[in-house]
């Protein structure tokens, strides 16, 4: 599986790759904005996002993934400290979309399901469409 990296403090970045390599992951990179995120999406195009959903930036999480959902129709994977944020998400974002929230910090164990449940989660929402 082909995984971005949105992430906008860096040592949290270079962790997840670390730990995503080491799963066997294929990590296309790391983007650091929400532009950046789409312009590597457009580039290198991943079978799924990890996301931080506290990313500072020109768009908001909920706003970058709406467009991810609408024109990429990929499957995203909110990284956060603060899970009550999500709370603050369009009712559509959480409802609609194949998300999955994983809280920080993480282990590698819980980081590991939580990606397989998020790619799983959504071929199967694919398949039923």
């Amino acid at each position: 599986m082909k995984i971005l990296i949105s992430e906008d403090e860096r040592k949290i970045a270079q962790d997840l790759q670390k730990a995503l390599v080491n799963f066997g992951y294929n990590v296309l990179g790391i983007a650091d904005s929400p532009i950046d995120t789409i312009r590597k999406i457009e580039e290198l195009r991943p079978d799924l996002i990890l996301m931080d959903a506290d990313m500072k930036g020109d768009h908001s999480a909920f706003e970058l993934t709406e467009y991810i959902n609408e024109v990429f129709k990929l499957p995203v994977v909110f990284l956060t400290f603060y899970p009550e944020n999500l709370n603050l998400f369009p009712e559509k974002v959480l409802n609609d979309y194949p998300y999955v929230l994983l809280e920080k910090p993480y282990s590698d164990r819980n980081l590991y399901v939580t990606i397989e449940l998020a790619y799983n989660k959504y071929s199967e929402s694919m398949y039923l469409l």
